[in-house]
């Protein structure tokens, strides 16, 4: 694995996104934050019929990069002190494994981000004024220049550090900016749902509409959290601990564009500006020298006091992190995968940095994995000697063609199997039992999966992740994919906020989702799950606005908390016989569904689990329940009604919080 990158020696992995990661890396004693960005086309498509489609949409990519790229180092010259400065770029095209790939090496000027900052210092008034003012400046010029941004955020925020406090801020990370033409509006739901004005994140695509205010309004979110003890608006004041509840009904206000109220440190002339700012689209500041001006007007009217205010001393968990992962123990980095070919090219050694700019049409291009290889059937037959005795040849002869009939079946459907013909003799020598066992065997079937998935998919393919047979990642492009066979689960945030993903099929031996598997995939529509699979955990779908009813299998017996919390467009749940637990939150804000029947093994429901559910009129709650938890149906329809077992422990329920209810 190369450690260094044109003579910079790598110290970490700063950052990991779809496409591209970035670094931190000395040479002598010149920082540099270095990105590589990678674009992979696969010439195999021709065989399918499509390799000419996307060989074309793989040069328009790499051409809209270094376009992009070229562009923003222009913006970001010397003499600019508000955006993050991109020094040079370097692009190499190589051939892997019968794939033509392309790397893009963006060197870039190594800051802190916010966030960071954030998390480690204290902020004063004034602090918070100087970021609103740096980071205006920013979008006064790329809108000047007509790039909307579209995530501004903490992580995005970069600190240019002097001794004491004379500290100054510039913008970073155009990863999904969009240029736009003359009087043009975005139309993507692009950027992160915590900062996101309500126009860019509601609403079918056909109907979303945004311009350059939803960058302002961005801004005037981050300004606000500074001004709120680190809490967004309509969060419980600190110190009252933040509940899933809370951060959801917060969440959808501001989606419904009510107005919060003032933070708690600002200043009465710095709330009326970011109020405004926070207004729907139509009547927020409408440019960013509109806001500027207003910003830097409330600024002069305050105190010295009021400015050397203390209003930020410790980030909380809603305020976004992200995590610097030690390079050493990167296990499947982009260098990684890549040092073969970094050796055979020479690059320059006078560059500085690498950053990440993806095109808004980046949603296709690479090609889903080969289909893995199936072993060979393994035939044993262990057991006692098998011995005719007492006339019983022909039962001995009919089991063995039976076995060699199940033999050719499998071998013809291609699948793994191991057949164990177990025979068992009674004290008199004769057969007591015939067993035959259809199973593939444990160690080789292990041994089998492992192989595959290091060989054919990480090695031969670029798109997938695997730790121990449990998909940790997808990289590929991609909206509606079939996932490998052989995976045993979906690893905690793999397609986590993919907002390009709209349909995921679950092959049979997946047995988990873990959580946030599938959170915040706003557009994905439709997920076929397999029998096989068992549990879905915390919040593994939280936030799939677009998700369609959800065939659970039978064999699952835990809804984790949240697991399908805010799927609004889900109009019914059948949920599986076997289920024993359902989560707390697990179905809150489903507010499509009207009927609801609790299977007939289930024990527990969690607090909160149907809460919000606005059109739910009628629940089946068998005895088997002895524990329903607090505000399980609250701000469901005024007409819901439980229908339950005299005695039981959903009729306690009902008459508790005086919910009309109807015997079985």
């Amino acid at each position: 694995m190369s450690d260094e990158i044109c003579g910079y020696k790598i110290d970490k992995v700063l950052g990991k996104g779809r496409y591209s990661e970035v670094y931190h890396a000395r040479k002598n004693d010149t920082e540099r934050a270095i990105k590589v960005v990678k674009v992979t086309n696969d010439s195999s498509v021709n065989e399918i019929g499509t390799g000419e489609r996307s060989s074309s949409y793989y040069e328009q990519l790499c051409n809209d990069l270094l376009e992009e790229v070229q562009f923003i180092s222009e913006l970001s010259k010397e003499d600019n002190r508000y955006i993050v400065q991109y020094y040079e770029y370097e692009t190499e095209q190589i051939e892997e494994l019968g794939r033509k790939t392309t790397y893009l090496y963006i060197f870039m000027e190594y800051l802190k981000p916010l966030s960071e900052l954030v998390r480690c210092s204290e902020l004063n008034c004034e602090d918070v004024i100087q970021i609103g003012k740096d980071i205006a400046q920013a979008l006064i010029i790329c809108h000047e220049n007509h790039i909307l941004h579209r995530d501004i955020k903490p992580d995005n925020i970069f600190v240019s550090e002097k001794e004491g406090r004379n500290r100054k801020y510039k913008l970073g990370d155009f990863g999904i900016s969009k240029r736009l033409k003359q009087n043009e509006m975005a139309s993507t739901l692009k950027g992160t749902p915590m900062y996101m004005a309500p126009e860019v994140f509601m609403g079918r695509k056909d109907e979303r509409s945004y311009g350059y205010s939803s960058d302002i309004y961005s801004l005037a979110l981050i300004l606000y959290v500074l001004l709120n003890d680190n809490r967004f608006p309509f969060l419980p004041d600190y110190p009252i601990e933040i509940l899933p509840e809370d951060e959801t009904l917060a969440f959808s206000k501001r989606m419904k564009g009510i107005l919060p109220k003032k933070p708690i440190h600002a200043p009465k002339e710095l709330a009326e500006v970011l109020e405004k700012a926070l207004m729907d689209k139509d009547n927020r500041y409408q440019t960013a020298k509109e806001f500027l001006d207003a910003w830097n007007d409330a600024a002069q009217r305050l105190t010295e006091q009021e400015k050397k205010h203390i209003v930020s001393k410790v980030s909380e968990k809603n305020v976004e992190e992200e995590k610097t992962i030690p390079h050493e123990q990167e296990g499947n980095s982009i260098l990684q995968r890549r040092s073969i070919s970094l050796s055979k090219t020479e690059i320059p050694e006078d560059r500085n940095k690498v950053t990440n700019i993806i095109p808004d049409n980046i949603n296709g291009g690479e090609i889903p994995p080969s289909p893995i290889p199936i072993p060979k059937p393994n035939l044993e037959i262990p057991g006692d000697e098998i011995k005719p005795k007492n006339g019983i040849w022909k039962i001995v002869l009919s089991s063995f063609l039976l076995v060699t009939i199940i033999v050719v079946v499998v071998i013809i459907r291609g699948f793994p199997l191991n057949l164990k013909f177990a025979t068992k003799n009674s004290s008199n020598g004769e057969i007591e039992k015939t067993q035959i066992i259809t199973e593939a065997p444990t160690e080789n079937r292990e041994t089998t999966k492992k192989e595959t998935i290091t060989k054919e998919v990480l090695e031969d393919t670029v798109e997938w992740k695997f730790k121990d047979n449990i998909l940790v990642q997808y990289l590929g492009l991609e909206k509606e994919i079939t996932l490998p066979k052989g995976i045993e689960g979906i690893g905690e945030g793999a397609f986590a906020d993919r907002m390009d993903l709209i349909s995921v099929i679950v092959p049979r031996g997946t047995y988990i989702i873990e959580k946030k598997a599938f959170q915040n995939c706003a557009n994905l529509e439709k997920v076929e799950l397999p029998e096989s699979l068992k549990e879905i955990q915390e919040s593994a779908f939280a936030g799939c606005l677009k998700l369609g009813n959800v065939m659970l299998s039978n064999t699952i017996t835990k809804i984790g908390n949240q697991a399908f919390c805010r799927c609004s467009s889900v109009t019914e749940w059948d949920l599986p016989d076997q289920l024993i637990e359902i989560g707390e939150y697990a179905f809150m804000g489903n507010s499509n569904i009207t009927e609801v029947v609790i299977p007939p093994y289930t024990e527990t429901i969690g607090s909160y689990a149907f809460q919000g559910c606005s059109k739910l009129k009628e629940v089946t709650i068998p005895e088997t329940v002895t524990e329903i938890g607090e505000g399980c149906f609250s701000m469901c329809s005024t007409d819901i009604k439980i229908i339950c077992a005299e005695n039981s422990k959903a009729h306690e329920y009902a008459l508790q919080n005086k919910i009309p209810f109807e015997f079985q």
